[in-house]
């Protein structure tokens, strides 16, 4: 396993240059601003959707983990925490945005909802001002949220520094947190956390913790939804598709999960958690990963089959402008690439338990992300023509950067103390095994 000062080097030196590509794509990009400035808004709600997608998949994992208690989550939770300390970034970087609803949304045109009674009709919602302050409420529970759930996690990494374990449950006996020893002594009582703090090696995140990360997922679900909606959905305002928001929040679930897969991957971090070998453990996140390629393949399919059975001029019309010309030939790649692919690759033990494999399929789901992003949203304005622009990938790539820099910043943050702490749970699972040996 590769050691804490290697990784922290390589997260630096990767921060620096995320940083220095993020500014250098921001300022070529903003050399669009000044030819079309209609394309630099598109272009822009493009770079933001993508990133604002996999941060979002990057809470609802962290959500989920904290819910089911996984043993994968205590390895992939320092990601997952990394990539929710980049949403008061996305927060800034919606403000441009906030400047482009006349070049982005029908709706936000005054002559064109005066002549639409489908935009008169839906006007109460689609309104300038409601549609800002629903934005900033978003932003607002999805940064409080990010915070408690860092804020424990701080608090539970400074107990892991002192090798204390969590409150057990009722059936283990007792109420009171317990200092970790060797040997056949019994641990003596400590000081009560009431249930903050967890253990090296220790599996479960605190009961409180549990039932709120089963109500966060409940609101995570219901912001995730509308802003999709909002920002996303309303660029064809005739269209809505109940499971529209789902299908984004299962797209950045995978996003979140093919970054973490392949950090790890690229960083050698595949340490061994109590009861779990390395190779167990890219299983399981090879496992995950399949689980929600599929979730997402299937929601999207049905949300396609529902639709183009019942063959609304309405509602159709969304599919016809994605599935006829250059929109077509993508949409086939989505289904080979985002889908076919690596869940072929991923029904494999021996590629799943390969980390360079697992590392090379989590790299493709990224890149099929961000085309999946580009398929929902450049074919509200171009229909059937080819509509690259090189100002979207410039936009990417520079809201990618920083985006990229804050997460390797926190994660040289995070995943040291967890590392550590798995290393002394594996020298004490070992020590007592020779002991009992």
């Amino acid at each position: 396993m590769t050691t804490s000062n290697d990784i922290d080097a390589r997260l630096r030196r990767w921060g620096r240059w995320a940083l220095a590509a993020g500014l250098l794509g921001l300022s070529l990009c903003a050399l669009v601003w000044f030819l079309d400035r209609t394309q630099f808004f598109r272009s822009y709600l493009v770079g933001f959707a993508v990133w604002w997608t996999v941060s979002m998949g990057c809470l609802g994992m962290t959500l989920l983990g904290h819910l089911v208690t996984g043993r994968w989550a205590q390895v992939a939770r320092p990601f997952f925490e990394s990539g929710i300390g980049a949403v008061p970034l996305l927060a800034i970087a919606f403000v441009p945005l906030i400047f482009g609803l006349g070049h982005l949304y029908p709706w936000a045109d005054p002559e064109l909802v005066a002549h639409d009674a489908v935009l008169q009709h839906r006007a109460a919602w689609l309104d300038r001002g409601f549609f800002l302050a629903r934005s900033a409420c978003y932003f607002v529970v999805w940064l409080l949220m990010g915070f408690a759930l860092l804020r424990w996690s701080t608090r539970a990494r400074e107990d892991l520094a002192e090798n204390v374990e969590p409150d057990p449950p009722p059936s283990e006996g007792g109420g009171r947190g317990r200092v970790v020893t060797s040997g056949t002594d019994p641990p003596s009582p400590g000081p009560s956390l009431e249930g903050r703090g967890v253990a090296a090696g220790d599996l479960r995140s605190p009961r409180r913790l549990r039932l709120g990360s089963a109500l966060g997922l409940i609101l995570f679900m219901l912001t995730v939804t509308f802003a999709a909606f909002d920002w996303l959905m309303s660029l064809d305002p005739r269209w809505y598709s109940t499971a529209f928001g789902a299908v984004v929040a299962l797209g950045g679930a995978v996003a979140a999960l093919a970054v973490a897969a392949g950090l790890m991957s690229c960083l050698g971090v595949w340490p061994p958690v109590h009861g779990l070998a390395p190779e167990r453990l890219r299983n399981d996140m090879g496992n995950l990963l399949l689980a929600f390629v599929m979730l997402w393949a299937y929601l999207s399919f049905s949300q396609y089959l529902i639709i183009w059975s019942g063959d609304q001029p309405s509602e159709i019309e969304w599919y016809l402008h994605r599935v006829t010309g250059f929109w077509g030939a993508l949409a086939i790649g989505l289904i080979a690439l985002h889908f076919a692919l690596p869940f072929l690759a991923l029904l494999s033990r021996d590629l799943k338990q390969d980390p360079r494999w697992l590392g090379g399929i989590a790299g493709l789901l990224i890149v099929m992300h961000v085309a999946d992003v580009y398929w929902t949203t450049v074919p509200a304005y171009s229909h059937e023509r080819v509509a690259a622009h090189w100002g979207d990938p410039l936009a990417v790539i520079g809201i990618g950067g920083l985006w990229s820099a804050a997460v390797a910043w926190h994660l040289r943050r995070r995943l040291p103390p967890v590392l550590d702490a798995l290393e002394r749970a594996a020298a004490r699972d070992a020590a007592m095994e020779a002991q009992h040996g």
